[in-house]
């Protein structure tokens, strides 16, 4: 089963494979029917192969066989020049067009699938966004280890705050985050978030993620994976660490 699904998807994205019969059946329409079915070998070649220019060549075509049909033969002068140039195109030009297009319309690669291409396109989408938001997170961590007071003037960190204009990638303060957002913004198990804002409201804000590890007695293996969307801003520009204060 799995070998013959592997050889059926295989199939299924390979070029079509040329049929010279069919081919030149269709290539030469426009003679064996007196150049009345070049409109509609036209209208595939631009359907199979989706061309603008080759749809507007089987318009051109199309108006040419309605003009046909609508003058009188028969009335002599322009009417009669305009049906005969119109045999002349549908006959000859458009058996010519044909001819020369054949190779193009059964042989060329098929047109991309459209599901293919909207899939590509996410994905696309979905890594930029996802580079971008890396590249705002570590702009934010160089801020807040090199200008808290400009990263407090930001609001970074504080993504349960609307209209913040500074792009942080989501990162979250562990010094000022609820329970709440250390779960659903950081991703932190519920039992761990409590036990950080509880040690915090004992003890103080956190200096840096390892103090975080040690004072909040937390396990690197839970908390590591989020690491990067944790950052620790002190409250106010140079107050000294709380590490001194806390209970040994």
């Amino acid at each position: 089963m799995c070998g013959t699904a592997g050889l059926g998807t295989l199939a299924s994205v390979r070029a079509p494979v040329e049929r010279p019969v069919a081919s030149w059946f269709w290539a030469l329409a426009p003679l064996y029917t007196l150049g009345i079915g070049t409109p509609m070998v036209m209208v595939h070649a631009a359907v199979k192969k989706r061309s603008l220019l080759q749809a507007l060549a089987a318009t051109a075509y199309v108006a040419v066989l309605v003009t046909m049909v609508v003058v009188d033969r028969d009335a002599g002068g322009l009417q009669a020049t305009l049906f005969s140039s119109g045999i002349a195109i549908q006959f000859i030009v458009g058996a010519a067009h044909a001819l020369a297009i054949r190779h193009w319309v059964f042989s060329g690669n098929p047109a991309p699938d459209p599901r293919g291409v909207e899939l590509r396109h996410r994905q696309a989408l979905a890594i930029a966004a996802h580079q971008d938001h890396s590249a705002a997170r570590a702009e934010a961590h160089r801020i807040v280890a090199t200008d808290p007071q400009l990263a407090r003037g930001l609001v970074i960190g504080r993504p349960d705050l609307p209209y913040r204009e500074f792009p942080d990638g989501g990162v979250v303060d562990v010094n000022q985050a609820t329970v709440g957002m250390l779960c659903h913004f950081a991703g932190l198990p519920d039992e761990v978030s409590r036990r950080i804002v509880e040690v915090r409201t004992q003890v103080g804000e956190f200096a840096s993620y390892d103090d975080l590890l040690v004072t909040a007695d937390l396990d690197p293996y839970v908390t590591d994976r989020v690491r990067d969307w944790l950052v620790f801003i002190p409250r106010a520009a140079g107050a000294p660490s709380s590490r001194g204060s806390r209970p040994r």
